[in-house]
C-alpha cells in the first residue's frame, strides 16, 4: 500500500475484526478513520502497521471516530515537497503584516480564500510556526484527550454558524497550540482566549501572540473544567472534544451562571449532544457541528 496523502483515501486497513477505513484528513499530518463495524477497541490508544509504517492512534470524542497522528516525514519526506512556494510566500507574507499590525479580517479572509483548500491547514500552521505535532505533557489528567488540531475549514464553518464577530469573547476550551483561538481572531476580530491544561502548549501559544503582536489573544494555562468561572465575559465558547462524562457535565453546569449574566453560546464540534435544558440547539447543515444559544436566565438570588 502507498503512503497516505492528506485528502486522499488510502485504501482500507484490514486488522481483522479491528477492521478500519479511511474517513477523512484533518490537516496536513492528521488522517481520521473511522470503524467499519460497531466493534470494541481494547483502550484509547495503540497502534497499526501501514506499509512500512508504524501508526500510532488514540480514540477522541464520542463518535466511532479513530485519529490517527501521524508526524509530517512519514507522509512525504519534507513538508517542502507538498506545500508549494505561493503557500509559504503567503504565509510569511501575512507574518510580516500581522508583526506590523497591518491586518484587518478582511484582508486575512481575503488572503485565506487565494489558498487552495488542501493546503490551507499547512498555510495556518506556517503562519503560526507551527512544525511537529507538540508531545502531550504530565499534565494531561488520566483519560483525558491529547492535543488533536481541529481543521481550518471546520473552524470556520464552525464560526459561522455561531456568527462569531468582533463584538464577541470567544473561549476555545482545550486550546492546544493554538490554532482555532488564532483563527477566531483573525478571521472575526474577537477577543480570543485559549484554555489549555499542557503548560508546553499554553506558554508556546502566548508566546506566538506576543511574536506576532496579537493583543486580544491570550492563553491561560490551567483545567478548563475547572477555570470557566474565571471567564465570566465569555460569549462564544468553543469545544473541540476537550473531555467528557463528568468533567464535561461540570464545565456545562458552570456556563449556566456565565448565561445568567448575559446570553452565550456554545459550539461542539464531534461531540454528543448537550441536552441542558437551558440550551437552546441551532439549526445547522453539518453532521459534526453543534451550536446551543442559552435561553434568558434569572439571575440567582444570594441568602
Amino acid at each position: 500500500m502507498s503512503q497516505p496523502r492528506p485528502g486522499r483515501t488510502c485504501g482500507a486497513y484490514d486488522g481483522g475484526d479491528r477492521s478500519l477505513r479511511h474517513f477523512l484528513s484533518m490537516g496536513s499530518w492528521r488522517l481520521v478513520w473511522v470503524l467499519d463495524a460497531p466493534v470494541a477497541f481494547s483502550g484509547r490508544h495503540g497502534a497499526i502497521l501501514l506499509g512500512s509504517m508504524r501508526i500510532s492512534f488514540s480514540c477522541k470524542g464520542s463518535r466511532r471516530y479513530i485519529y490517527i497522528g501521524i508526524s509530517r516525514h512519514m507522509l512525504d519526506v519534507a513538508q517542502s515537497n507538498r506545500v508549494n512556494a505561493s503557500v509559504r510566500a503567503s504565509a510569511l507574507r501575512l507574518r510580516r503584516e500581522l508583526q506590523g499590525r497591518r491586518i484587518v479580517p478582511a484582508t486575512f479572509r481575503a488572503e485565506y480564500e487565494r489558498i487552495h483548500p488542501e493546503s490551507r491547514d499547512d498555510w495556518l500552521d506556517y503562519l503560526w510556526d507551527i512544525d511537529e505535532i507538540p508531545a502531550d505533557g504530565p499534565e494531561l489528567p488520566r483519560g483525558g484527550v491529547p492535543y488533536l488540531p481541529c481543521a481550518v475549514g471546520t473552524v470556520l464553518e464552525a464560526l459561522q454558524y455561531a456568527a462569531v464577530t468582533s463584538d464577541d469573547l470567544f473561549v476555545d476550551v482545550g486550546s492546544g497550540a493554538g490554532r482555532t483561538a488564532l483563527l477566531a481572531h483573525l478571521t472575526t476580530g474577537a477577543g480570543c482566549i485559549g484554555l489549555e491544561i499542557q503548560t508546553a502548549l499554553a506558554r508556546t501559544a502566548q508566546a506566538r501572540a506576543d511574536w506576532l503582536n496579537l493583543d486580544r489573544l491570550r492563553f491561560v494555562e490551567g483545567d478548563a473544567a475547572k477555570m470557566v468561572r474565571f471567564v465570566p465575559l465569555g460569549t462564544v465558547f468553543f469545544l473541540y472534544c476537550p473531555f467528557g462524562g463528568e468533567r464535561l457535565r461540570r464545565f456545562v453546569a458552570a456556563l449556566e451562571d456565565t448565561a445568567r449574566a448575559r446570553p452565550i453560546r456554545i459550539c461542539c464540534v464531534d461531540m454528543s449532544p448537550l441536552t441542558e435544558p437551558w440550551l437552546a440547539r441551532v439549526p445547522v447543515a453539518s453532521s459534526r457541528i453543534d451550536v446551543y444559544k442559552s435561553a434568558r436566565l434569572p439571575l440567582r438570588t444570594i441568602g
